[in-house]
């Protein structure tokens, strides 16, 4: 059941990806939906850390070789590619399997996916920008926007409300802001 129930998923959320990654400007690239696709595929199956997969396939789209994925030098130039490119990915949410696009970080939060936070985003040695705003529902809406919108629908479930919480300081100590708290452009 498990099983049946995993790939399910990862079909749909395959084909959700090839079905709107073209339609919408905000996957800029293919190189956008390689890496949602990769998160998705490594986060299910849990074959590999989705941290890696998605630090290889941006090390592959820099042409930078490299000898330890884990080195400095490797996540100073995923921060790097990360504030460069603007990554949403396609989901299904709900119980109607209705499909929304989320920037990767707010992928991370809806999946409760924290390595990725720990490793490259909340380090303080690497500067990621924690504030893309990006239009949902027809409002703006922020990481820390997303983030604040999650921590309520998990408000009775005290070890995920406990993480959450956890990250939304850390993001705030490193100057995540709410949307309303950005001008607009």
């Amino acid at each position: 059941m498990k099983k049946t129930t995993i790939l399910i998923f990862v079909l749909s959320t395959l084909i959700s990806f090839n079905s709107f990654g073209q339609k919408t400007e905000k996957i800029e690239n293919d190189k956008s939906l390689e890496i949602c696709q990769a998160y998705a595929e490594s986060f299910v199956l849990e074959e590999i850390n989705a941290t890696i997969a998605i630090k290889k396939i941006i090390l592959n789209h820099i042409n930078f070789k490299y000898d330890d994925i884990e080195s400095e030098e490797v996540n100073l130039k995923v921060a790097k590619y990360l504030n460069e490119n603007n990554i949403v990915c396609s989901t299904v949410v709900g119980s109607n399997d209705e499909v929304t696009e989320l920037h990767l970080y707010k992928r991370f939060v809806k999946d409760r996916y924290f390595d990725f936070f720990d490793e490259i985003i909340t380090d303080e040695d690497y500067e990621v920008d924690l504030n893309k705003v990006q239009i949902r529902n027809g409002e703006r809406e922020t990481l820390l926007d997303y983030l604040e919108k999650t921590i309520i629908k998990f408000k009775d479930v005290p070890d995920t409300l406990f993480a959450l919480n956890l990250l939304k300081e850390d993001l705030k100590a490193l100057g995540a802001k709410l949307a309303k708290d950005i001008p607009e452009n």
